[in-house]
């Protein structure tokens, strides 16, 4: 059985798993993070609902303009 967890103040903390009696052996090793992508983001996704946005990479040149033209 494997369980996850994460090292706090040099403790393992284990995530949502049963608390091992002291005494128990256990083997830990480290792992590495999984890199995010771009539709792990909050905002992924934000204008999928919006109908006045068409192309969306238009309306962010423009609104770059837009800041830009305010300098």
């Amino acid at each position: 059985m494997t369980y996850r967890g994460v090292i706090s103040h040099g403790n393992i903390v284990l995530a949502d798993g049963p608390q091992l009696p002291d005494g128990t052996v256990v083997e830990v090793r480290p792992v590495e993070p999984s890199p995010l992508s771009l539709a792990d983001h909050e905002a992924f996704g934000i204008w999928v609902d919006r109908t006045d946005i068409e192309d969306s990479s238009a309306l962010a040149q423009t609104l770059r303009r837009q800041v830009e033209s305010r300098g």
